[in-house]
């Protein structure tokens, strides 16, 4: 007795002959998905339908306090995304927040080397005189 493998496209669950590839698309955020799932399709079922050169901001959306209900994950067409600003250009939004952010690492990491003064000197817990020392 002999065993044979059909391959189905995910899609249309229609057979896929042997000498065709299929393809994938990998399903990384669904809202009714909790971890990533793989679609395999034939290239043509998919081909003119997903755009290739529209540009998209993902991001995730934090509500403040505790009734928000957690973090929202979204994903806006660049267009969407300039439109929730309405007074400000929102390139100059980005770029003000990313300077910001750098600004406030600089400080961060500046603090952490001038307040802890000089650095002391490694403790050799393997020698005898600092042996048993808890570390």
């Amino acid at each position: 007795m002999a065993t044979k493998t059909v391959k189905v496209s995910d899609l249309t669950g229609e057979v896929i002959p042997n000498d065709l590839q299929l393809a994938r698309i990998i399903i990384s955020e669904h809202p009714s998905l909790s971890d990533p799932v793989t679609l395999e399709v034939l290239d043509e079922e998919v081909e003119d339908r997903i755009p290739r050169d529209q540009n998209f901001v993902q991001g995730t959306y934090f509500p403040a306090g505790e009734s928000g209900g957690g973090p929202i994950s979204f994903v806006l067409s660049v267009e969407e995304f300039n439109n929730l600003s309405s007074d400000r250009d929102m390139e100059t939004v980005l770029s003000e927040a990313s300077a910001a952010q750098q600004e406030e690492e600089t400080k961060r990491r500046g603090r952490r080397r001038r307040g802890g003064g000089e650095r002391r000197a490694r403790v050799d817990y393997a020698s005898p005189e600092h042996a048993g020392e808890p570390h």
